[in-house]
């Protein structure tokens, strides 16, 4: 059997800080998790697939689950768009 491509990670830095508590609160996202005594970044799935994406405070970014560079490019403009609806990111 060939290897298939099952998951690939993409990362990124968005060009500011995002506060993440604000963005626990008011993302509109299907599941959202942030517990900063156990890891410091805000866990959310998006997408009809649920692409999992990690947010940091600092604006880095890691969005998992895709298997195409459509997928990712897909999910990174869903969350992009979803920070922006918020007031989080500005809109660059």
């Amino acid at each position: 059997m060939k290897p298939r491509i099952v998951n690939i990670v993409g990362t990124g830095r968005f060009p500011c800080q995002i506060d993440i508590e604000k963005a626990y609160v008011n993302l509109n996202c299907k599941n959202k998790i942030y517990e900063p005594d156990q890891y410091p970044a805000l866990l959310v799935k998006v997408g009809e697939k649920n692409h999992h994406v990690t947010l940091y405070a600092n604006g880095k970014y890691i969005i998992c689950g895709v298997k195409s560079k459509r997928e990712l490019m897909e999910t990174y403009e869903e969350i992009r768009r979803k920070l922006e609806e918020c007031g989080l990111l500005n809109n660059k």
